[in-house]
């Protein structure tokens, strides 16, 4: 199984910067890596930006796959928010 790492810094209350990634111990390589930053107001209003990239599992054909997500959330009141939230995903 792989072992999965993560850091996190938060230089202001605003931002948050995040890396995170899953490493094959097997096959002594990385299995998948990804890096984001989050975005966020007074209000609770937050945009987030993130990209991971999944290399092919070894001995298989299958492909490696780059992601990229985003979201947006804006606060409405106080038990409502409204979010988009998309994904993107490319094949090589």
């Amino acid at each position: 199984s792989d072992v999965y790492s993560e850091l996190g810094i938060t230089p202001t209350r605003y931002l948050t910067l995040l890396t995170q990634s899953n490493y094959d111990v097997v096959d002594t390589a990385p299995s998948s890596w990804g890096v984001g930053a989050q975005f966020r107001d007074d209000r609770g209003d937050s945009f987030t930006l993130r990209y991971q990239y999944t290399t092919a599992p070894a001995g298989r054909d299958d492909p490696s796959l780059n992601q990229i997500d985003g979201n947006a959330e804006l606060v409405l009141a106080e038990q409502l928010k409204l979010g988009y939230y998309g994904l993107y995903d490319e094949v090589e």
